[in-house]
């Protein structure tokens, strides 16, 4: 699994992992091969690495949409409710 992330990594014209960014990642993973566990891993070390300003998270965004995956729904973003807790009803 850490070449294929190695893999993804080097299309992205980044680095490969270091031996503390793979531990992370496959802690991110637990596991799991499928393309969300894959997309928070990197997505987790790119941040790390401070990929935020360099464009690297937009390269592996447009990687995994051009793999046919939907980045929202990769992400896992907390449902919204509409519930105020303590309104009375």
């Amino acid at each position: 699994m850490r070449e294929e992330l190695d893999n993804i990594l080097e299309q992205l014209g980044a680095t490969c992992l270091t031996l503390a960014e793979w531990a992370k990642a496959a802690a991110i993973m637990n596991g799991r091969t499928d393309a969300k566990a894959q997309y928070q891993a990197l997505h987790a070390v790119l941040t790390a690495r401070g990929g935020i300003c360099s464009g690297e998270l937009e390269a592996l965004h447009s990687y995994f949409a051009a793999r046919g995956l939907r980045v929202a729904d990769l992400e896992d973003k907390p449902g919204f409710s509409n519930i105020f807790i303590g309104a009375p009803l």
